[in-house]
């Protein structure tokens, strides 16, 4: 909660930056961000073979990151440094929209794909409504049995109740088949 007070956010504004530049240096020729969980893949064996890419996750999670850097920036009316934050986060959105998004559709077709693209805004308004009924189609498909794994599974309960289904979130949560 936002509280108007600005001094934590002053102290670690010039490190979030440095980090951002960081964010910038580190990109791949594709464009991603080369941190994080690195070029390894790994797949759920209950997943049907659908693999989760790290990259995928690592590119949402910096996005989150650079909008909230982005944020930050403007309360604290650094405006370099919160026009360089947006525009990293541009491109990358754009560069996530471009390779991993089809449609209303996360490329790995699983929830926790699904998940992340809802929560990290990377569907356009438009696109939502049906992002989200992939969702509860995947969680279906699955018997309500959830493969997501850490990257999605922390976010899977906020997702489902911001949409309106905290039923479905208490049935993932309370199934007792795990």
């Amino acid at each position: 909660t936002y509280t108007k007070n600005t001094y934590n956010a002053e102290d670690t504004a010039p490190f979030i930056y440095k980090y951002l530049q960081y964010l910038d240096f580190e990109k791949g020729s594709n464009g991603f961000p080369l941190i994080g969980l690195d070029s390894q893949h790994y797949k759920n064996e209950s997943s049907n073979n659908n693999k989760i890419s790290p990259i995928v996750i690592d590119s949402m999670v910096t996005l989150d990151i650079l909008r909230k850097a982005e944020e930050i920036f403007e309360k604290l009316k650094m405006e370099n440094e919160k026009l360089f934050a947006s525009e990293l986060a541009e491109d990358l959105l754009k560069n996530i929209r471009k390779n991993f998004i089809s449609g209303c559709t996360v490329k790995d077709k699983c929830e926790a794909m699904q998940t992340m693209g809802l929560y990290f805004g990377c569907f356009n308004q438009e696109e939502v409504p049906q992002a989200f009924e992939k969702l509860v189609l995947y969680i279906y498909e699955k018997g309500f049995l959830l493969d997501s794994g850490i990257a999605g599974e922390e976010i899977i309960y906020e997702t489902l109740s911001k949409f309106g289904r905290s039923d479905l979130a208490l049935k993932l949560i309370i199934n007792k088949s795990l």
